[in-house]
């Protein structure tokens, strides 16, 4: 699969110095593709709001895939939270089902330099290192590929605090297994006019302009729902929700909440879909069991709130 195409010219380069991860207006737009390269649709990922969780100043993103159709691009996928956290260079995705956080990328590589990435676990060689423009803004690029050695070709070129090309909220192993992957196609934030990282791509405008029509919810079988952080301590202001399957519904739900003692602790919130979020800066310390109901399911839960 060749790398992405980068537009490079001559002119004076537009002013670029983001150094943060995820700025105010941050904006990833990516295209997904099937094993033969077919566009199957597109995912926007953006930032909301910055929170903190187990005392991490963290990123809170949603993301919003949405299918082409016959009838146009259709909602196919919406995650209210994703949670991303910067630790100096590095960028860290914060992972619910382990209660802790896993290594990405980084935004600056040299080369030769052997590095890992929870996106894709074997190791990378950085094998170039150049600042080009790319959309007429200077970007430190850095390109990677698997060690030799293991006899596979996954090629990522990281365009500096923007990430991978390959995106960085699923795995890169579809593209080894044949079945496509996603491309990062441009980006923007409040202080970065849009970089067309594939020329004149129009994967903002495509996302912004079709139907907003949400699938159907996905039977959920025998997904639990996941809590965390759990135990909650001091700093987490929220407890987030979602399913162990990884799948994500829209919907009507109700969240109802109790303490050991089987007791009410808050009125009835209601959630419009799975993923979500609830407060509890305002629960005491101790155990608490929840139950979410509606659109025919019903789901429980405990977490614990410690200092």
């Amino acid at each position: 699969m060749p790398l992405l195409f980068l537009l490079l010219v001559v002119s004076p380069g537009r002013p670029f110095a983001q150094t943060e991860f995820a700025p105010p207006g941050a904006d990833w737009c990516l295209r997904g593709y099937d094993g033969d390269g077919e566009t199957l649709g597109y995912v926007l990922v953006r930032y909301e709001r910055d929170t903190v969780v187990r005392g991490v100043p963290t990123k809170v993103m949603t993301i919003t895939a949405k299918a082409a159709t016959p009838d146009g691009l259709e909602t196919s996928y919406y995650s209210p939270e994703e949670l991303f956290q910067q630790s100096g260079d590095s960028i860290f995705y914060y992972e619910p089902v382990i209660s802790g956080r896993v290594y990405l990328f980084k935004k600056n590589y040299a080369v030769g330099e052997e590095t890992y990435s929870w996106l894709y676990n074997a190791p990378f060689e950085v094998s170039s290192v150049n600042e080009i423009l790319v959309d007429n803004v200077p970007i430190a690029v850095a390109e990677m590929n698997l060690l030799e050695w293991l006899g596979r070709d996954l090629p990522v070129t990281m365009y500096g605090s923007l990430g991978p090309d390959r995106g960085f909220t699923e795995s890169w192993g579809y593209f080894l297994r044949g079945e496509g992957g996603l491309n990062l196609e441009a980006f923007r934030a409040d202080e970065t006019p849009e970089i067309k990282i594939v020329a004149r791509s129009q994967c903002f405008a495509l996302m912004e302009t079709e139907n907003e029509r949400v699938i159907a919810p996905t039977p959920l079988g025998d997904c639990k729902i996941i809590p965390f952080p759990n135990p909650v301590v001091r700093g987490d202001q929220r407890v987030r929700v979602k399913f162990d399957c990884g799948e994500s519904v829209s919907g009507n739900f109700l969240l109802h909440l109790y303490g050991a003692g089987g007791e009410v602790v808050a009125p009835p919130l209601r959630l419009a879909q799975i993923p979500a979020s609830f407060p509890v800066n305002r629960l005491a310390n101790g155990k608490y069991f929840a139950v979410i109901s509606g659109e025919g399911e019903r789901f429980s839960f405990s977490f614990t709130k410690l200092r």
